[in-house]
């Protein structure tokens, strides 16, 4: 009796992946080879096997009747039959590694995300480009920061699915770093009047009122803690882009392209205070874009 589980399995993912993978990973799944072939064979995904004829014997030989020997106890009987609990865990067991088989809504999400990386730098530039008119730039970089938090959302979705913690972590972290970077873009651009007045009322406070104090010394103390606010973001940053290629380079067990971009991803960030940092950055994202449209091939 053809298995229903193995059946409807296969018959959910046969037009979708290669019967090679489809087999392995039933098989692995704790099912029987025999239960697989007479699902594969039910469906009508392979031939069944040719069935050979008994070819009768030519002399005529008589045929003496089998001799009767005493039954002998094997050790089959002497065991005990696995208990129907047994069993049915085993079918629970099988049927929920199957489950977790080829998810095509990952490998989709995946797409997306690789696409939402393309739009993110063509975004980026045209926001460059735009600087001159403040509504269009803060449109387009709204949008980039979009493009980027579904970006990252891909890589989150590979953390989770080969149970890489760091990636998940730095990548949600670094979605909550880009959100926070467009609201204050948001705020410069749409209510330029609080950030001028926070520095006009810092300055005032350093002045004092009454107090001589030097006009050049207070702009030194604002102007330093205005540097210490960047370098912390900076640092944030910094330590935020060593973590997530870390995050994506422990991704080479599962993606092989995922080595060779979490090395490029750290070595960017290192030396990003120099002009080649950039550019190796750039050719990172392109990398990691890349292998999220390798990825969704393999989940």
């Amino acid at each position: 009796m053809v298995n229903k589980v193995v059946l409807n399995y296969l018959k959910k993912y046969s037009g979708k992946y290669n019967l090679s993978a489809l087999r392995k990973k039933v098989l692995s799944a704790g099912y029987s080879k025999e239960e697989v072939e007479e699902a594969l064979i039910a469906l009508g995904l392979v031939k069944p096997p040719q069935t050979t004829k008994a070819v009768k014997p030519t002399n005529k030989a008589a045929i003496n009747p089998p001799t009767v020997s005493k039954p002998v106890k094997s050790n089959m009987q002497t065991r005990k039959m696995p208990s129907k609990v047994s069993a049915i865990s085993k079918q629970v067991t099988a049927k929920t590694n199957l489950v977790k088989m080829p998810s095509t809504t990952n490998s989709k999400f995946l797409k997306i995300a690789g696409i939402c990386g393309i739009l993110a730098l063509v975004l980026s530039v045209l926001a460059g480009f735009l600087s001159f008119n403040k509504a269009l730039y803060l449109t387009f970089s709204l949008l980039s920061s979009l493009a980027i938090v579904l970006f990252l959302q891909g890589f989150i979705v590979l953390g989770k699915k080969f149970s890489k913690k760091l990636v998940k972590i730095s990548g949600w972290l670094l979605t909550v770093f880009v959100i926070l970077i467009a609201a204050f873009q948001v705020m410069v651009v749409v209510f330029p009047e609080i950030i001028e007045s926070f520095f006009i009322t810092s300055f005032s406070d350093l002045v004092g009122s009454g107090e001589v104090v030097a006009i050049t010394d207070a702009l030194i103390s604002l102007g330093a803690t205005i540097l210490v606010v960047l370098g912390l973001v900076f640092l944030f940053c910094f330590v935020l882009n060593i973590l997530f290629g870390i995050g994506i380079k422990k991704l080479q067990e599962n993606i092989k392209f995922a080595k060779i971009t979490g090395i490029l991803h750290i070595i960017g960030t290192c030396l990003l205070l120099l002009g080649v940092g950039i550019i190796i950055l750039f050719a990172a994202f392109i990398m990691e874009i890349i292998l999220l449209f390798k990825a969704s091939k393999q989940v």
